[in-house]
C-alpha cells in the first residue's frame, strides 16, 4: 500500500516559525512514516548584506535534529531566489508534501516584498501547507 506522504520538504527561515512548521511536519511524518528534508534558503541578498552565516546553519540544523529526533531526516542549505530554490529543493528531493511557515504579510508590504509561500503554492505541482502566524 502506498503511503500518501513518503517525503516531506519543509522549508524554514530564522524569523521564530521554524519550529511550528518542524513540529507540524513531524507530527504529519510519524503518523505518515515519511522522511522530512529541513531547506534554508540564504536569499542573494542577504549574502551581499551580510555575507553567508555558516552558524546560522548549525543553528537550524540543530533545531531540526531536535524537532524531528527519531524520524528520518536530512538538512540542507541552497543560495538564490527563495521560493525558486524551495521548489527545486523539493523537485531534487522528490517531495511530495511541503510544511511551511508564511509571515501572514498583507496590503503594501505584501505587494512590495511578495511572498514566498504564495508563489511556492502557485507553482508547486505538490500540496503545499502553510502556517500562518
Amino acid at each position: 500500500m502506498n503511503q500518501l506522504f513518503n517525503n516531506i520538504l519543509c522549508p524554514v527561515d530564522f524569523d521564530g516559525q521554524a519550529a511550528s512548521a518542524l513540529e507540524l511536519a513531524a507530527r504529519i511524518a510519524r503518523t505518515m512514516g515519511a522522511a522530512v528534508c529541513v531547506v534554508h534558503v540564504v536569499s542573494a541578498d542577504a549574502q551581499a548584506e551580510r555575507g553567508w552565516q555558516k552558524g546560522e546553519a548549525v543553528q537550524l540544523e540543530k533545531i531540526a535534529d531536535e524537532k524531528l529526533s527519531g524520524l528520518a531526516h536530512d538538512f540542507i542549505v541552497r543560495s538564490g531566489a527563495v521560493a525558486f530554490e524551495v521548489l527545486n529543493a523539493a523537485a531534487d528531493l522528490d517531495a511530495d508534501l511541503i510544511v511551511m511557515p508564511t509571515h501572514g504579510r498583507a496590503g503594501l508590504k505584501r505587494l512590495v516584498l511578495g511572498s514566498v509561500a504564495e508563489q511556492v503554492i502557485r507553482k508547486s505541482p505538490v500540496p503545499v501547507l502553510t502556517l500562518v502566524p
